[in-house]
């Protein structure tokens, strides 16, 4: 059998850290000013500013490496960790007009933001 023809996943998707963490965005809340007040966080983040089961996508951000973080106090760890070594500055949104809130499902919503910085 031809190895690129198995899509069998390199890992079970049933064994991964965390899941979709239950939280619903009131339909009144304008997602803007959400996504620019949690940049202005990011450089003291504190695991308070988060929920228990927050997940963290960190897609290259400054590991190199595509991964998923769960739980609050891992993310904070993990982020302080980082931003000690690499002193992220100058947050900004990618596109204003591109945040938006998510839905999912009728009991999961989230805002969501891309955003970029400068690295020492």
């Amino acid at each position: 059998m031809d190895k690129h023809r198995d899509r069998s996943p390199a890992f079970p998707i049933s064994e991964l850290v965390g899941s979709i963490p239950s939280s619903v965005v009131h339909q009144d809340v304008d997602p803007l000013p959400v996504a620019q007040a949690v940049l202005v966080h990011l450089q003291l983040l504190d695991h308070a500013l988060l929920k228990d089961d927050a997940l963290w996508r960190d897609l290259f951000c400054l590991t190199g490496t595509a991964r998923t973080l769960s739980g609050s106090k891992t993310i904070e760890n993990a982020w302080k960790e980082l931003t000690a070594k690499y002193k992220p500055h100058t947050f900004r949104l990618v596109d204003e007009n591109a945040v938006r809130v998510v839905k999912p499902g009728p009991t999961t919503s989230w805002i969501e933001a891309r955003f970029t910085f400068r690295i020492d």
